[in-house]
């Protein structure tokens, strides 16, 4: 339960009087079900709040809304290189207004600057926002996909500080059909950020997803992937024995001839044997 609670507290983005609601709701679901069904973006009840975001939305101009109603689009946090490939033309004053409004949040980690619409909002705003969403998810494959390749090195520490930012949604992206794919990308090249600075919950069900969707699309290189991030969260949960399964597949999935593979590979799978060692240290 206890990584439930992570999860849907993050997905809530810890807004108070939102997980409230959330919890008035897992009286009858309960923690699991409820986490299952806010990844997989379904309908739930009219929330208590509601008017008062819609007063709140009202009283902005409707540029300001339109540009809302967009950024609201994204399922995550966002970081400026990724909403200017999403609004090319975006204004700064109008970030700002809507910062000031608190309808628009502002955080920073190792110098990585990110927004992000806060739940509520994004909730009330589910239909309006439905036409840019994929868009979100294209910018953010793309950006991921470039930092993935400075996740070591000096500049390793602000690369996985905004990867990290962008695991909640690829961890949505995975449980539609229409985005799965794109989800797996995402997915994995946010991967050397899934295990910073608590970016999601080991015991979240993206991890197996995931594998089901490489699976599915019946391609080596992310059915690998997707194998040895599963190994490491299983290993972080104290599980070495359902990891170790993991990365014997993922081992045996390689083909002599995929040198690209193989190395990313060597470098995932002995990240996935340090994690094993500094458990068995920590246990003795």
């Amino acid at each position: 339960m206890e990584g439930d609670l992570a999860e849907i507290a993050t997905m809530l983005d810890c807004e108070p009087p939102v997980l409230k609601w959330a919890a008035s709701l897992a009286r009858t679901l309960d923690w699991g079900p409820l986490r299952t069904r806010l990844l997989r973006g379904s309908s739930l009840a009219k929330a208590p709040w509601h008017e008062d975001v819609a007063k709140v939305v009202a009283a902005q101009s409707p540029e300001e809304r339109t540009l809302l109603a967009t950024l609201a689009a994204c399922d995550a946090p966002f970081a400026w290189d990724v909403l200017e490939a999403v609004i090319p033309d975006v204004s700064i004053d109008g970030i700002c207004r809507l910062e000031d409004a608190r309808l628009l949040r502002r955080s920073e980690s190792a110098g990585v600057v990110a927004f992000v619409v806060p739940y509520a909002m994004r909730a009330h705003l589910q239909e309006e926002r439905s036409a840019a969403a994929e868009r979100w998810l294209d910018a953010w494959v793309a950006r991921a996909e470039v930092l993935h390749r400075a996740g070591y090195g000096p500049s390793a520490r602000v690369t996985l500080a905004e990867l990290r930012i962008a695991v909640p949604l690829a961890a949505r992206a995975l449980f539609s059909d229409a985005t799965a794919e794109r989800g797996l990308s995402l997915w994995i090249a946010t991967s050397d950020a899934t295990f910073f600075g608590d970016a999601i919950a080991f015991d979240a069900p993206a991890f197996s997803r995931a594998v089901a969707v490489a699976d599915a699309a019946d391609v080596i290189e992310p059915r690998v992937h997707a194998r040895l991030v599963a190994s490491r969260a299983l290993l972080e949960r104290g599980d070495p024995k359902d990891a170790g399964s993991f990365s014997r597949t993922a081992r045996r999935t390689i083909s002599r001839d995929m040198a690209r593979s193989g190395a990313s590979f060597g470098r995932s799978h002995g990240c996935t044997k340090i994690a094993r060692a500094q458990r068995r240290a920590r246990s003795t």
